[in-house]
């Protein structure tokens, strides 16, 4: 296959493959998207080939899957337009590391050849996400996993072996798919393939958890305070009212507001105005979580709190 065919098919795989996370749910494209790269890594001429294959189908996923992060460094960090984008650029190929990184290995001759492949190749896709989800603090963020959820059949096996197991799983089938596309008289991919989804399937018929006690009523509010004017001094007691609004109209004993949804330390927020609140929380026999900024005496710093009030 024509070597710049190959990238741009890997780049647009890359793209179509967050349509299998939210707000989508098009779990079948993944499996497909995936095989597909499968494949083109099988018929590399070089590990090196089927690196930059891998680093091409990254940088189409993170491209397509991170441009978020453009509207915080830009419209909340005020960051250039131009460094934004370079930023965004150079954290998409820090991530399309780890898919090439899995390409190159997979392409070396003696693990193409060995009847292993498929295992190999999934295996060495989950560890590669699970160290991008680590290193460096990590960034988890689409990690393919998640794709099945809720509605795959794999997701079957989510409460069993947890995300980077369903990403195994997932990529175990795309390689199988990928082999039974070199060689389509050989129908015992087909077989494990159907193997594992039934029983991820059964599995999704399994109550993990039961309820226990009476219900509880859970109210989680959003104040919609436009993140452009919810640090402007100006606009705080607007932010304080709308959600001391919202804490007394809700009716629920579990009261959730967002994280930092009082831009203000703890030390700062009128006593009396918390007091209300909690006696709001009180009167419905239960609890109220707000999310404000907390100081540290001990080291001089700031973390981000939840407090508790009722």
């Amino acid at each position: 296959m024509n070597g710049y065919f190959s990238l741009i098919a890997a780049f647009a795989l890359g793209v179509a493959t967050v349509s299998g996370f939210a707000p989508f749910y098009l779990y079948p494209i993944p499996v497909v998207t995936l095989a597909l790269l499968a494949l083109l890594w099988r018929r590399s001429r070089t590990p090196g080939q089927a690196a930059l294959t891998g680093f091409t189908f990254g940088m189409g996923l993170f491209g397509a899957g991170v441009t978020w992060l453009y509207v915080s460094l830009h419209d909340f960090g005020h960051m250039e337009p131009a460094l934004a984008v370079l930023a965004l650029i150079i954290l998409c190929a820090y991530l399309a590391l780890f898919p090439a990184l899995t390409g190159w290995i997979t392409a070396f001759r003696h693990f193409r050849a060995s009847w292993a492949w498929p295992g190999m190749v999934a295996a060495l896709w989950a560890l590669a996400e699970w160290l991008r989800g680590t290193l460096f603090t990590g960034f988890p963020w689409l990690t393919v996993g998640y794709s099945q959820a809720p509605a795959s059949p794999l997701a079957g096996f989510a409460p069993v072996i947890g995300v980077y197991g369903l990403s195994l799983l997932l990529m175990l089938s795309a390689a199988w798919l990928a082999c039974w596309l070199e060689d389509r008289q050989n129908r015992r991919f087909w077989l494990w393939l159907g193997s594992v989804w039934l029983i991820g399937f059964g599995l999704q018929q399994i109550h993990w958890t039961q309820p226990e006690g009476e219900p509880v009523t859970v109210s989680l509010l959003q104040g919609n305070i436009p993140q452009n004017m919810k640090w402007q001094p100006e606009h705080l007691a607007a932010t304080m009212q709308v959600y001391a609004e919202l804490v007394q109209e809700s009716p629920s004993r579990l009261i959730v507001t967002p994280e930092i949804s009082f831009p203000l330390f703890y030390e700062q927020a009128p006593q009396d105005y918390l007091a209300l609140l909690a006696e709001h929380a009180r009167s419905r026999q239960g609890d109220l979580l707000i999310g404000m900024a907390e100081r540290s005496s001990s080291d001089n710093g700031y973390y981000n709190t939840m407090f508790s009030f009722g």
